[in-house]
């Protein structure tokens, strides 16, 4: 029997992102279960192909932290309409030391330039490099720290 690939999605796509999506439906209770079925089956294919699903970012800061991103039709009528392109976009890192999909950030694909703040892609940017300063300001309180000890001995 083989491993499944492990999925986790960040805190602010439970907090921010889904809310989103739920208030773009407001009124239309099957339009957001088939479109929450939709991203459910998304996540299962990345599950199951995490390094082959979707594309490679090509932007920074997307690109350097090893992001992906997948196109998904939040719903079945978009999906058979001719011409119409994946409206929801789902951007992830894998990481296959530990064979996990980090889930960044699930968005209706914005279509302005240069992106603004509410588009899958720049809150994905924003909360990676967000969640690195996090890290330095500890390395450094750390670093800190084993000084503040070795100057007391």
């Amino acid at each position: 029997m083989s491993k499944l690939t492990k999925i986790v999605l960040q805190q602010e796509v439970l907090d921010l992102d889904i809310p989103d999506i739920t208030t773009a439906f407001e009124s239309n209770l099957n339009g957001l279960q088939e479109c929450m079925a939709k991203i459910e089956e998304e996540l299962e294919r990345i599950r199951l192909f995490p390094d082959r699903q979707g594309k490679e970012c090509e932007y920074e800061p997307l690109k350097s932290a090893g992001c992906r991103k997948d196109k998904v039709f939040s719903s079945k009528s978009l999906q058979t309409t001719k011409g119409e392109a994946p409206d929801l976009r789902i951007i992830y890192r894998y990481d296959d030391t530990t064979d996990t999909v980090r889930v960044e950030s699930i968005g209706f694909r914005v279509k302005e330039k240069p992106r603004p703040d509410h588009d899958p892609y720049s809150k994905a940017g924003q909360r990676i490099i967000q969640r690195e300063q996090e890290r330095n300001k500890r390395k450094k309180g750390k670093a800190q720290e084993v000084i503040m000890l070795c100057l007391s001995c």
